[in-house]
């Protein structure tokens, strides 16, 4: 189980907007789709967090991806 918040969404919301932040969690989620694999189980939790379900997986492997995965969130939050 991999936990995913995202904790300057509401700053981004009440800075920019809402849709702003809309289209950002959107990129998020393709982008989490994308790095680890369309076969996981996805869920956004609490507005803030996604919760995935890394099916027949260890923490050794899914610890790369998901330091590939940040790698990747800086590029779209930037």
């Amino acid at each position: 189980m991999i936990v995913i918040k995202l904790v300057n969404l509401p700053n981004i919301n009440e800075k920019y907007n809402r849709n702003v932040g809309n289209v950002l969690l959107v990129k998020m989620a393709n982008a989490t789709k994308e790095i680890l694999g369309e076969d996981n189980i996805y869920i956004r939790y609490s507005g803030l967090r996604f919760i995935v379900f890394a099916k027949n997986s260890t923490a050794e492997i899914v610890q790369p991806k998901v330091e590939n995965l940040l790698s990747k969130y800086k590029q779209v939050y930037e």
